[in-house]
Parts: C-alpha cells; sequence; structure tokens
C-alpha cells in the first residue's frame, strides 16, 4: 500500500510557482521504476533458476555422501566386532598359556616339597616306629601289670 509521501508527491506542483505551465499527467516513480528494474530481474530469473539447481545438487550429493559414510561406518564397526572377537581369543589363549605356565611351575614346588617330606619322613621313621612300639608295649604292660618284653611272641604281644 502506498504510503502518505507517495500519495502527496503526486498533488505536488510540476513547476516553479508563476504563470501555470503546460497541462500535464503526473508522473508515477514507482510504475518507472518496476519498468526499469524488470529487465534486470528477468535476467536475474536463469540465474536464480541456477541456484536453484545448485542447492539441489548440493542436497542430493550430501546426502549420496551420509549413505556412503553410514555404510563406511557399518562396515567399521563389522570389521572391529570381528577384529575384537580375535582380540579376545589371542588374550583367552595368552592367558591359558600363563595359568599354564603357573601350574607348571606350582606342580614342580609341589612335587620338590613333597619330596623333602618324603626325605624327612624316612629319615625319622624309624625312630617314629620304635617311639611307637616301645609305647604300645609300654601301654599292653600297664594293661596286664606285666613287663613289657615278658610277652612271648605269638600271644597278641608286639613282635620286636
Amino acid at each position: 500500500m502506498p504510503g502518505v509521501r507517495y500519495l502527496l508527491d503526486r498533488f505536488r506542483p510540476a513547476g516553479a510557482p508563476g504563470p501555470a505551465g503546460a497541462a500535464a499527467v503526473p508522473a508515477d516513480r514507482h510504475r518507472s521504476v518496476a519498468d526499469e528494474v524488470a529487465p534486470i530481474l528477468a535476467a536475474l530469473a536463469e540465474v536464480e533458476a541456477q541456484c536453484d539447481r545448485i542447492r539441489h545438487q548440493a542436497r542430493e550429493d550430501a546426502e549420496r555422501r551420509r549413505a556412503e559414510a553410514a555404510g563406511q561406518a557399518r562396515t567399521a564397526v563389522a570389521r572391529a566386532r570381528g577384529e575384537a572377537a580375535a582380540i579376545r581369543a589371542a588374550a583367552a589363549a595368552r592367558i591359558r598359556e600363563d595359568t599354564a605356565a603357573e601350574l607348571a611351575q606350582l606342580a614342580a614346588r609341589t612335587t620338590a616339597e613333597a619330596d623333602e617330606v618324603r626325605r624327612r619322613s624316612g629319615r625319622q621313621l624309624p625312630q617314629l616306629v620304635s617311639m611307637v612300639v616301645e609305647q604300645v608295649r609300654a601301654d599292653l604292660a600297664n594293661l596286664d601289670g606285666s613287663a613289657p618284653d615278658s610277652h612271648p611272641p605269638g600271644r597278641g604281644g608286639a613282635a620286636g
């Protein structure tokens, strides 16, 4: 809608004060500006259409690149999951090997300790057997009231 100033501009005198000049229709400046700019805007219509085509192509390219990136990401994730399984298997094998080595060391230490116990018991066994036999004879003697050596062999006494 035209402003008040525009309306007032239409009724201004065309010339300086004085005798009347030739009669004329007031100029429509807005119409003349639109007539001047119309060819320029018409020439820009092709540029505008080209800009729309470029934007459309850019959207398509962006969507294609997003789809490609998503595919690459899925491939990378699948590869990583496959590698993770192999890495877990290798770690498990390494742990089994370490555990087997520890068990072998433990078995060797246990065998050495058992051998030491056998040696000590082999040295102490005759003395311990002798002590047990003497204690049994003493307990039997206390039950019968007789001396430990008084029982003949074969009568329930301990054989010497």
